[in-house]
């Protein structure tokens, strides 16, 4: 019965490793997108506080979407 619960947690680490994979680009292009006129990448290199904050907050809520996802 262990053996087969770790299994089924190797699977879903790899389901999971997949999805944040797909995610994270999706999640960066819709961030961009919502944001134009502003280089966010170039914002983080001056140490803009503001947006890392804001982009943090986007990356902490898309993994909470995704891992509601893969949990039901």
């Amino acid at each position: 019965r262990i053996l087969m619960n770790m299994i089924f947690l190797l699977i879903w680490v790899v389901v999971a490793s997949v999805g944040f994979a797909i995610a994270v680009p999706i999640a960066m292009r819709v961030f961009n997108r919502m944001t134009p006129g502003i280089d966010e990448m170039e914002e983080l290199k001056k140490g803009n506080v503001a947006v890392a904050i804001v982009m943090g907050a986007t990356f902490i809520a898309m993994a909470l979407f995704l891992v509601a996802v893969v949990l039901k």
